[in-house]
Order: structure tokens, then C-alpha cells, then sequence
């Protein structure tokens, strides 16, 4: 986890931090798929 990823997650709400959350998941899962 970056600093900037800390500073943002106490900037912003919890949905845009659940959203933030899935948008990351979905890039790992992006890279899980190319690896395969």
C-alpha cells in the first residue's frame, strides 16, 4: 500500500473507498488472467 493510496482512503467516503477496492481487484484479476 502506497501513501497516497493511505491519504486517499482517509480523504474519501467509505463507498468510494469500496469502489476504489473493486477497481483494484478487477485490475489484479485482469493480471491473474494474462499470467494464465
Amino acid at each position: 500500500m502506497s501513501v497516497e493510496d493511505g491519504h486517499f482512503e482517509r480523504s474519501s467516503s467509505s463507498s468510494s473507498r469500496n469502489d476504489i477496492k473493486q477497481l483494484k481487484n478487477n485490475q489484479v484479476m485482469k493480471l491473474r488472467d494474462r499470467k494464465i
